[in-house]
């Protein structure tokens, strides 16, 4: 699984609507869970497709709100986000570097392959 950071400008934010974002991506706009496949070929599917929001992050003064998700590919991000109705900027892949006792375990040369195409 690849991991993104998805980006919003979003006048007026507040804690509350950008929480909101997360349960959305995951559950669609309708409220209605992903659906669980049957198989091996539907499970891989469904695998492609899933996105997970690892974290939120709220800068309220600049009127703008991060999510990093793992997922499959940017075609699945910007799907979640589309089937949610939330409207987003610019989806980037990221790594997050670990701080404290995790960032000892991380290699020295941690990073990501930069995406197949330009950064939105």
């Amino acid at each position: 699984m690849a991991t993104f950071l998805v980006e919003r400008y979003w006048p007026g934010v507040t804690m509350a609507a950008a929480r909101a974002v997360s349960e959305a991506v995951v559950t669609g706009a309708d409220g209605t869970t992903v659906p669980e496949a049957d198989g091996a070929e539907g499970a891989a599917g469904v695998a492609a497709n899933r996105v997970r929001v690892v974290e939120t992050i709220l800068a309220a003064s600049d009127e703008v709100c991060f999510w990093y998700v793992e997922a499959a590919s940017v075609a699945a991000v910007e799907a979640a986000f589309a089937t949610a109705a939330i409207p987003i900027d610019r989806i980037t892949r990221a790594t997050a570097l670990a701080s404290g006792p995790r960032a000892a375990t991380e290699p020295d040369n941690a990073r990501t392959d930069p995406p197949s195409g330009a950064a939105r």
